[in-house]
């Protein structure tokens, strides 16, 4: 079970989505939108802007983050792990 749970059934219900339609507009796999809206499989932060674009929804609008991992505050700001490890390095250096 994934620690950060995705919301993808509420947001699918209220536009109406099938779990093909968010494949395809996603362009991943039927499989993988099952997983995310079951909360076994966390999406990369590149495909959760594009589930987030097919269902009509803002992507930290499909997620919650309670006790937060670096990895999650990754995928919930929508940063790449290059994005984050340059970030590290500010902080890490005393910039912000």
């Amino acid at each position: 079970m994934s620690e950060t749970p995705y919301w993808f059934d509420a947001a699918r219900a209220a536009a109406g989505a099938s779990v093909a339609g968010i494949a395809r507009a996603a362009g991943v796999s039927e499989r993988a939108v099952s997983w995310y809206l079951a909360g076994t499989r966390t999406p990369r932060p590149a495909v959760l802007a594009r589930l987030a674009a097919a269902v009509g929804a803002e992507p930290a609008g499909l997620c919650t983050v309670g006790h937060e991992t670096l990895a999650q505050l990754r995928v919930f700001t929508g940063c790449s792990r290059a994005a984050m490890a340059l970030m590290g390095g500010d902080v890490a250096e005393g910039g912000a």
